[in-house]
């Protein structure tokens, strides 16, 4: 396990530390435990699930249904709410190709658990599958899937005037704010997130690159909006049974965990603001601007999509992330992100720069349709999956195709889903820290929670603490004036989260560091003391 954290630590920031403030809802887990709700159905739409072997199926009205978390023993009234969505390229497991795609994968059941205990409302959403991943024919395979995200968009918009009619007219028995919901979603559920975050318009979805030119003569829109209707699902056309109407599908803040958004044109000035996790190396979803592939089977469905780097280029010109910049970041993860090369200085924009790439057991790759390289990079660190139960899942789905030496085994397909991922819960979970920790103040912000985000730590101030000479050659010296509040721990970690230097068991009020070997460059500088903590940004020459 220990060489797994090593290499984790070229791209997170360990553990969650608190800055001067008690226990605090929304930004500290302050429930212990969570109920959930499960099945909840809050919309019905017509799906095309499934389309198997290129043979369509009849579309047929499917409820769509989500798991709502909820903190427990919570007594407030009106509490914030996150929808999440999650990821599958609009499959379930396995049938995609891969072990996830359900509101039960790790990252939803770890990230929807730890906000809830945080004081928020949790809804993992689901949204419509299908598309036609098995024709030949690359222009209807491009078509399909982009009308699977255009349903996701109508799904998820639906989901927000569900809770929204429910507070008006059904009790608000969700006990929710609508004045502040947020939405987020991991993989293709990121992509559904930066579509409803930004696609407004039908002209939007007219683009150059959304036009089938096969026959020059008679360019056609990939999405059929005659059978679909408009970008909010407002229209009862063929193919959409409008959900909710007359509630707004607005909502005040997005994030995505991968994922990409269809063009960076479509981010407009009074636009939510945002915030992306990214990885840097990400082998499906383009990290700035790049082709977006489908890795069902390796096909590119949108050329030069706008990634989480380009969107948040773009948040940031137009104003959006301005409540972001307003406020004077002290933590640890803001303060690694800061100094990350590839975060160019973005509100609003995580990267992970995650270890160089690395191949498992590669016995399985001469089976791939696909080149092996396509699974050295990491996309999703943040999940993991159970090997048994996906090889069971995979051989159960394609039994027939297995027997006739048409498809891969169970076994080989965990080993395929292993070279891109580290599949490793403890490792996941320390991803979904730096995730957790830097998203928590955002969302106190964007929603206009109670918080101390936002108030100037005057901590450092009223204990006199000094760090010098800074920027340092080969001392450094801590040093607080009031007594009363001795160092008691010191923690030093470099741009990327990596903990590099550790004093503990203090009770001084000054103490050196010694540089040693350490290389030239910015650190973070975490001094806990009595009745706090103080964070610094600190530079050795």
């Amino acid at each position: 396990m220990n060489h797994l954290r090593t290499l984790f630590s070229f791209a997170l920031v360990c553990g969650l530390v608190v800055f001067g403030h008690a226990q605090e809802r929304y930004l500290d887990e302050v429930f212990s435990s969570v109920t959930i709700t499960s099945d909840t159905t809050y919309a019905t739409n017509i799906s095309i699930f499934p389309i198997i072997a290129g043979a369509a199926t009849m579309p047929v009205p499917v409820p769509l249904e989500m798991d709502v978390y909820e903190p427990m023993g919570d007594t407030a009234s009106m509490r914030p709410l996150i929808l999440f969505a999650h990821t599958g390229t609009f499959f379930p497991p396995a049938v995609n190709g891969g072990p996830s795609g359900a509101r039960t994968d790790s990252i939803c059941v770890e990230f929807a658990t730890r906000m809830a205990k945080r004081g928020y409302v949790v809804a993992v959403f689901t949204y419509r599958k299908g598309w036609n991943a098995t024709s030949s024919n690359a222009e209807v395979k491009r078509k399909t899937i982009l009308e699977a995200a255009y349903r996701g968009i109508h799904d998820a918009r639906a989901c927000v005037r569900y809770f929204r009619r429910n507070v008006a007219e059904d009790g608000n028995g969700w006990r929710i704010d609508p004045d502040r919901i947020a939405m987020g979603g991991d993989g293709t559920g990121g992509y559904v997130t930066y579509g409803a975050t930004y696609l407004k318009r039908f002209e939007q979805v007219f683009i150059t690159k959304f036009i089938d030119f096969t026959d020059p003569m008679n360019p056609v829109p990939y999405v059929d909006t005659l059978q679909l209707g408009q970008p909010y699902g407002l229209d009862s056309v063929a193919l959409n049974i409008v959900n909710h109407p007359g509630y707004s599908s607005d909502f005040s803040m997005g994030f995505a965990l991968g994922g990409a958004l269809g063009d960076s044109s479509w981010v407009e000035p009074n636009d939510p603001p945002f915030v992306s996790f990214h990885c840097y190396r990400d082998p499906f979803a383009p990290y700035a601007v790049g082709d977006v592939i489908e890795p069902v089977n390796d096909d590119v469905v949108i050329a030069q999509a706008s990634g989480g780097f380009s969107t948040m280029t773009q948040s940031n010109a137009k104003g959006n992330q301005d409540i972001f910049k307003a406020v004077s970041w002290n933590d640890p993860f803001t303060m690694a992100q800061e100094s990350n090369p590839q975060n160019n200085g973005l509100d609003g924009m995580f990267s992970f720069v995650t270890p160089d790439p690395m191949m498992g057991d590669t016995t399985c790759i001469t089976s791939l349709p696909v080149p092996a390289d396509t699974f050295q990079n990491w996309g999703s660190p943040w999940s993991w999956f159970n090997p048994a139960v996906y090889e069971a899942t995979w051989n159960f789905v394609y039994a027939d195709a297995i027997s006739n030496g048409q498809q891969i085994t169970g076994a080989e397909a965990v080993c395929r889903a292993s070279l891109g991922s580290p599949n490793d819960g403890a490792a996941a979970k320390i991803y979904i820290d730096s995730i957790v920790g830097y998203l928590s103040p955002r969302l106190a912000i964007a929603l206009d929670l109670q918080t101390s985000v936002g108030i100037e730590d005057e901590l450092s101030q009223e204990i006199g603490f000094q760090a010098f000479p800074n920027p340092a050659n080969q001392q450094l010296t801590l040093q607080v004036a009031d007594p009363a509040h001795p160092i008691q721990e010191v923690r030093l970690t470099d741009i990327t989260g990596r903990t590099v230097y550790t004093q503990t068991g203090l009770s001084r009020t000054h103490t050196t560091i010694d540089r040693n070997n350490l290389p030239a460059g910015i650190y973070v500088l975490q001094v806990q003391v009595k009745g706090g903590t103080v964070v610094e940004k600190i530079q050795f020459d």
